[in-house]
């Protein structure tokens, strides 16, 4: 079965049998790479033990699951946004020095995107690139991060300014990480997972609900529908522009408000988190402004809603927004003080806007953010 959804006026196909596979190919440039998934353990700690393996690692999930590997070639990580820099990025660099390491070693990077975008950015740029392959433990590294080859650093103040495209030759998925996976960490997930649901339209949407309420339990099944419907929509859309020239960049729906979410409130919320909210405001904005349809404003907030917690609401109710403009023209998105805004003119037909951030623009989406917070009730909250 075949399901189409519309990017500007490019028709996306996403070939719904591919959910029923073990494996499915990512078509890239300069090689494919593919996506397994693999749920036994002990087949990714035979990989990393072999003697041309080097390991970069999360530091909890090294300390919760690799403690007794045999290899010794290994960086452990903390995987903190602060550490997401061109410092660490030397680290491993040096690391590699120090380790020979060579186009004939095979490098595993493990743990969420804060580790594939250091990986990365370092394995592209030794030796005009390492075979490396990434073993996402995130929920949002399963969803999402782990298609497309996007990786960043921070500089500055600015998040992931200094960015590359750098695809992994593989990507091996284990749902069992998940098990140890912070509540907040799965909501960070599932706000980009529904940004992808919402992409790919009405099919895509109606099962994310059915879904949903398994996930937030860590239903397994659920997971796992989710998990392969996200990876779908987003192969569809890289495979067609890999390298952002025009459609890829609905996949920064909420990221524009969200990012800038991020940077004023100093990476107190989840970057998942982040974006839900930046779906919200730009929704609500774009309702009036664009002319979207409401029922796809009223659906993005009511399953958003389920993705934000008591602790979020009182962050996003603080955040002063008097910075906002002077952080989104820093956002790597911004050409000329020109922001392209993604809408969703209705689920699985997406548009852009060219917005200039001047006082008027910037002002409608500070209103669009007092409009959001009165659709929270914190009160209803059970988490």
């Amino acid at each position: 079965m075949i399901k189409s959804f519309i990017i500007q006026k490019t028709k996306l196909n996403v070939n719904l049998n591919e959910l029923f596979s073990k494996k499915f190919k990512i078509k890239s440039f300069p090689r494919d790479y593919d996506i397994q998934f693999e749920n036994k353990l002990n087949y990714l700690i035979n990989l990393i033990n072999k003697k041309d393996s080097i390991i970069i690692i999360d530091k909890n999930i090294s300390q919760k699951y690799f403690k007794k590997i045999k290899n010794k070639k290994i960086i452990i990580i903390k995987s903190i946004e602060n550490n997401k820099n061109f410092k660490t990025v030397n680290k491993v660099l040096e690391f590699f020095l120090k380790n020979n390491v060579s186009k004939s070693n095979k490098i595993y990077a493990i743990g969420g995107g804060i580790i594939q975008d250091i990986a990365g950015y370092a394995c592209l740029t030794y030796k005009r690139g390492l075979h490396w392959e990434y073993v996402p433990t995130t929920f949002l590294g399963m969803t999402d991060s782990c298609v497309g080859g996007k990786v960043g650093i921070n500089y500055g103040d600015a998040k992931n300014l200094l960015a590359l495209f750098s695809a992994p030759r593989k990507v091996i998925l284990n749902i069992n990480f998940l098990k140890t996976l912070p509540k907040s960490d799965l909501l960070s997930g599932l706000g980009e997972a529904l940004r992808l649901h919402v992409t790919g339209g009405q099919y895509f949407v109606d099962e994310f609900k059915k879904n949903i309420d398994g996930a937030l339990k860590f239903n397994n099944k659920d997971l796992i529908n989710i998990i392969r419907n996200s990876l779908l929509v987003k192969k569809a859309v890289v495979e067609e522009d890999e390298y952002e020239f025009n459609i890829r960049r609905s996949m920064n729906f909420g990221h524009s408000y969200g990012h800038a979410l991020e940077i004023l409130c100093e990476h107190s919320l989840a970057h998942g988190t982040a974006v839900s909210i930046g779906m919200c405001v730009e929704s609500i904005l774009s309702l009036t402004k664009f002319n979207i349809d409401r029922s796809v404003v009223e659906t993005i907030i009511k399953l958003a809603k389920k993705l934000i917690t008591k602790k979020d609401f009182k962050i996003i109710k603080n955040i002063k927004l008097n910075n906002l403009n002077k952080v989104m023209l820093k956002d790597k998105k911004t050409l000329n003080g020109i922001i392209k805004l993604t809408v969703p003119k209705k689920l699985g037909k997406i548009k852009f806007y060219d917005q200039k951030l001047n006082k008027k623009n910037v002002f409608e989406l500070i209103q669009a953010n007092k409009v959001f917070l009165n659709y929270i009730d914190d009160k209803l909250y059970s988490y």
